[in-house]
This record gives structure tokens, sequence and C-alpha cells, in this order.
């Protein structure tokens, strides 16, 4: 499963690898292929042994005043992300 994830300073691409049928220990990178194009991301370990997969999006939001703003910026990401050839790949 891929989506965003947005904290106070940053909106990431991310993507969970399906935890129940994980059968050796994930790799410290992944490349995830969307129909805009194949993207690196990178491991990260949470509490309770949860782990995902993620990739810095935008870095600075504080241009962004409300979570409406926050969600519609998100909502956008992922709208470039699943168009063919609509974003640069890296």
């Amino acid at each position: 499963m891929a989506g965003s994830l947005i904290t106070p300073c940053e909106l990431w691409l991310v993507a969970l690898p399906e935890q129940s049928a994980l059968q050796a220990p994930l790799e410290s990178q992944c490349a995830l292929t969307l129909p805009s194009g194949r993207y690196s991301l990178q491991l990260e370990r949470l509490p309770a042994g949860i782990e995902l997969y993620k990739r810095k999006i935008l870095e600075d939001l504080s241009d962004l005043e409300t979570l409406q703003e926050t969600a519609r910026l998100a909502q956008r990401m992922m709208e470039q992300l699943m168009t063919p050839n609509a974003v640069p790949q890296g």
C-alpha cells in the first residue's frame, strides 16, 4: 500500500509492506514503481515492530495554514504520482 504522510514540517511518500506476509527482514531500501515512475524509498522502523518505507517529497510546509490545505496538497501529490510521466523520477 502506498500513500502520503504529513508531519508538521514535511510531506512524505510512504509504502507499507504487508506485515503479516513478511517472511524475511526488509531491505534498507526499496524501489516503488508507480504510473509516474520508479521511486527509491528508505526503510523506517517504528515502535511495536512496524516497518515502512518512506521518501521525503517536500520539506517546508510553513505556507500551509490549515489542515484542509495540507490534505489537498497530499491529495495532489498522490494524483501526480499516479499519473504516467507526471513528475521526475529518482
